[in-house]
Parts: structure tokens; C-alpha cells; sequence
């Protein structure tokens, strides 16, 4: 059942009337049954992945011009041009480390630091590494996360920041070929997202497989399809029911029986969750899904609020 299906069965509320003018506010409704079933718990089938890539230190051969008290360094040359990886990595001379807060990709091809170059003024020899990558926007929390190699390699624990932070932005005495932890932050200084750190940085390149429960984008072609179960689709279909006959003023008792049918269907939903134990994917300690539920809060369209 696709975006548009469930848009349409909510024809049958008014008895089969044309929905196209209203098509909108239909999807609204879907929407936002869509969200709070994704939210009502922590679902198996939320869980994905992403490979991330962490590129190895590089010395760059071009001097960068540098100005004491400027925030944005950039190369003598076009060929001393940073690659964008090192988006949220480290830049550093012979006296001090730097965190990169962007890099033009086009000339002069200036590198924004998050403080004040604070040397003298001049050319400066530099080197770059990273350890840090934005995750995608529909992450919501880590699942885990380990190194895509043939050898059996254990995952990376998960600590705080802070513990990373520790060792300070010099790390180039404790470059290694496979990270040992990561910690997840939310960076929102520059721009609103999150970000995975590793610790030591690798002196390789090397990918990182890093799977994470994700919060599903909105529906919004008639041709999407969601991420519930197929055969749950159903109570999809219902919860929008549900949610346009109480916002429009239906009848108590019509209420009243498409709620019980949504939760009924969402009680169907976390028993063939339950049935399915723990994921047992490779990182096996991270994968358990958590089995507290939410509950169910109707949304106000006049306020745009939840309600109680």
C-alpha cells in the first residue's frame, strides 16, 4: 500500500467523496499517523545503514597564506586545494591544531577554522585528518558501529565525548589502522545535524559500517511506499482514519471503533515485534530493541500541537 492508497481509502470517512481538493490535509493526517507509529516504539524495521569513510592524514605539499587573528586560512596554490572530507577534521602547523569548519570548493578554496589563526602571519606548511562525519538526517539513534574488513573485528564501543576529547587535537602519535570507539554529538554551532567522532583517527583509510535506527521522512509522492511491514499497512490505513475523523468533528462513537481497530492493530504490530527476539545482527551487543512503548497522542491541527 503506497502514499496514495492510504489517501484514498480515507474516502470511505465521507462516504466516497472526492478527496482531490483537500489532497493536503489527507496527507497531513497520513503523515502524522505515520510519525507516531513510527515513534509509538523502537521498531526492527526503523534500522538501517550506512557505510562512513574516515580519510587518512595527508601533508599538504602547498603553503596556505595564513593571518594572524583571521578565521580562514587558504592555499598559495589552487593545487593545495583541501579535499571537502576534511570538512570536520583537523588542520594544524608546527605550533598549533585547529578544527576545520569548512572548505570552499571553489577559489581561493579557503578553509574556515573554529578559531583564530594565531600565529605570525605568513605561509605556513600544514597537515590535515579526520576523525569526525556528519551522519544522515534521518538518524535518530546508534544501533553500532565496526570496520568493513575480512578479519572478524569487534565493534567499536560507544563512549562520551568528553572521553574523546581527553586526549586533546593532537592525535597524530596515536594514529592506528582501526579506530577503537566513537561517540555521537549534536553539533549546532555551525549547522543543526549530528556527527560520529572516532578515536585514535586511522592512518588508512578505511570504511565503517554504522547502523542506526532512523526517523522515516514524510510521505509525500503517492507513489511512496512506507517503512511499516507490508503486511501492517493496515493499521496505517486506520490510524489515518482515526486521526481525520477527529480532527474534523466525527461522530464519538466512529471514533471510538477506528481507535479500537488502530490499536488493535498496533497491539498485532509489537507482537510480531516481540515474537522477533533481539536482531542478532554482527553487532551483537548494540541490537536489542527496547520494548517500552509510547503513547498514542492525538495531534491538534488548529494549534499545531499535540494534545493530551
Amino acid at each position: 500500500m503506497n502514499f496514495g492508497d492510504v489517501k484514498q481509502r480515507l474516502t470511505d470517512v465521507y462516504g466516497g467523496k472526492d478527496l482531490s481538493n483537500d489532497d493536503d490535509f489527507y496527507g497531513r493526517c497520513v503523515n502524522d499517523a505515520y510519525g507516531k507509529i513510527c515513534a509509538f516504539k523502537q521498531w526492527w524495521w526503523l534500522e538501517t545503514y550506512t557505510a562512513l569513510t574516515f580519510s587518512a592524514p595527508v601533508v599538504v605539499a602547498i603553503p596556505y597564506t595564513c593571518i594572524k587573528g583571521l578565521t580562514t586560512v587558504q592555499p598559495a596554490l589552487a593545487a593545495g586545494a583541501l579535499p571537502t572530507v576534511y570538512a570536520a577534521g583537523w588542520l594544524s602547523t608546527d605550533e598549533n591544531t585547529y578544527r576545520i569548519s569548512e572548505i570552499d570548493t571553489v577559489a581561493p578554496y579557503a578553509v574556515t577554522l573554529d578559531t583564530p589563526f594565531l600565529e605570525t602571519s605568513g605561509s605556513h606548511s600544514i597537515n590535515a585528518w579526520n576523525d569526525t562525519l556528519t551522519l544522515p538526517g534521518t538518524f535518530d539513534r546508534v544501533v553500532g558501529m565496526a570496520p568493513r574488513l575480512d578479519q572478524n573485528v569487534r565493534p567499536l564501543a560507544q563512549v562520551a565525548l568528553s572521553e574523546i576529547e581527553a586526549y586533546g587535537p593532537d592525535m597524530s602519535e596515536h594514529y592506528v589502522d582501526v579506530a577503537q570507539m566513537f561517540s555521537i554529538y549534536r553539533e549546532t554551532e555551525i549547522v543543526d545535524d549530528f556527527r560520529v567522532r572516532i578515536w585514535p583517527p586511522p592512518d588508512t583509510p578505511i570504511d565503517y559500517i554504522f547502523r542506526y535506527r532512523q526517523t522515516p521522512a514524510d510521505l509525500s509522492s503517492d507513489s511512496d511506499i512506507p517503512l511499516i511491514p507490508v503486511k501492517h499497512h493496515t493499521v496505517l490505513a486506520d490510524a489515518a482514519r482515526m486521526e481525520l475523523l477527529v480532527v474534523t468533528g466525527g461522530e464519538q462513537q466512529e471514533v471510538s471503533y477506528w481507535t479500537q481497530q488502530m490499536m488493535a492493530g498496533l497491539d498485532r504490530m509489537v507482537r510480531d515485534a516481540n515474537r522477533r527476539g533481539k536482531i542478532k545482527y554482527r553487532f551483537k551487543g548494540h541490537a536489542s530493541v527496547t520494548e517500552q512503548a509510547l503513547d498514542w497522542r492525538m495531534t491538534n491541527y488548529t494549534v499545531g500541537q499535540d494534545t493530551d
